[in-house]
């Protein structure tokens, strides 16, 4: 039995040495080739060799293994097509709750810091202020992380680093009507002169968005109308806290920053009418009517039409047309709070029902 048992030693021995060399002659870290021994393996050399089996498991624990299940903190993104509609948001948010919003960029500038690590890929988030974070960062671990993107515009940025998009837990999206939206974005760039490049990136926004539904029917998804934010500021931004994952907040601190930020409906609606001419109405009609007619934007488009038929001679800057083909059951202004709490109720999902 004692030669048995010292044979057994020697085997096992052997097998522990040669896979030490193993380790020692591929020290470019590539351990998937480790010996996977069986668990009758295993309690032989722990029996025959406790010691040799120890140091066994300290090099390979050592080497391969990462906390099991490791959570990682939830991220709810914050999405728009890129004009300052989310900025607003962020603007509020931040304000209000004391955290900080987040968003991913190639580079730092001079009103950014670096905060961490995206969870998932070589991502970065950046928040604002430097060179720290103006509000609290990180933000507690029952809140998500509130990150800003305007994907699949800029996804220049997302095929660099190789991902389409970060690991998130959900989506609110703000959507626009298209004459506001585009200008939005084109009015802050100086160097391209063409408008029919925005519209179609606002067709291509609406349809990934559109298509992400349909594909991830479990995710959690969520849209807002910028212009019922501006209606209804306070009840419209309870959702966008709902959805951030912020509960409690003082009412007092909600309105002190809304009212900091203030959103006016009747400056804001057909804002960048000025702008088009009827040929481009003509392609945002023929390039975006799909979205037009799901966000119930289709009277106010069809007004913003009239409005250039009729002569561009109407001063639509203080005028109450576009707010009526938008709401037209509201009677009163300001509006009511139950008006107020109908139009933060409504359901915009591609597979939801329309308010």
């Amino acid at each position: 039995r004692k030669q048995i048992a010292a044979a057994v030693f020697v085997v096992l021995a052997l097998i522990l040495f040669a896979y030490l060399i193993h380790l020692y002659n591929h020290d470019h870290n590539d351990y998937t080739s480790l010996l996977n021994l069986s668990s009758e393996q295993l309690t032989a050399l722990q029996r025959c060799a406790p010691e040799e089996a120890t140091t066994l498991a300290q090099i390979t624990s050592g080497l391969t293994c990462e906390p099991p299940n490791e959570r990682k903190h939830s991220i709810v993104l914050l999405s728009a097509y890129p004009n300052e509609d989310a900025n607003e948001f962020r603007r509020v948010y931040e304000t209000a709750t004391g955290i900080s919003s987040y968003s991913p960029y190639l580079q730092i500038d001079d009103r950014h810091s670096r905060a961490c690590t995206f969870q998932s890929g070589p991502w970065e988030l950046y928040c604002r202020g430097s060179p720290e974070c103006t509000f609290q960062h990180p933000p507690a671990w029952e809140i998500p992380y509130f990150v800003k993107t305007a994907f699949p515009i800029y996804q220049m940025m997302c095929d660099i680093y190789g991902y389409d998009l970060p690991t998130h837990d959900g989506v609110l999206h703000i959507v626009r009507n298209p004459v506001d939206a585009i200008y939005g974005w084109y009015s802050s760039q100086s160097e391209i002169t063409s408008i029919d490049t925005f519209v179609y990136q606002y067709a291509e926004w609406h349809k990934y968005w559109k298509d992400y539904e349909y594909k991830y029917p479990d995710a959690s998804v969520s849209w807002v109308r910028y212009e019922d934010y501006c209606m209804c500021q306070e009840e419209i931004f309870e959702t966008v806290l709902q959805v951030s994952g912020i509960r409690g907040l003082n009412s007092t601190d909600l309105s002190q920053a809304i009212d900091m930020y203030s959103c006016n409906v009747t400056r804001e609606l057909g804002v960048g009418l000025p702008l088009f001419s009827l040929s481009d109405l003509e392609l945002i009609g023929e390039t975006t009517i799909e979205y037009v007619h799901h966000f119930g934007y289709d009277d106010l488009f069809l007004e913003m039409i009239q409005h250039h038929h009729r002569g561009n001679d109407e001063d639509l800057t203080d005028n109450e047309v576009l707010i009526a083909a938008l709401y037209p059951q509201l009677n009163e202004s300001p509006p009511s709070d139950s008006f107020c709490r109908n139009l933060a109720a409504r359901v915009w999902h591609w597979e939801g029902l329309l308010g």
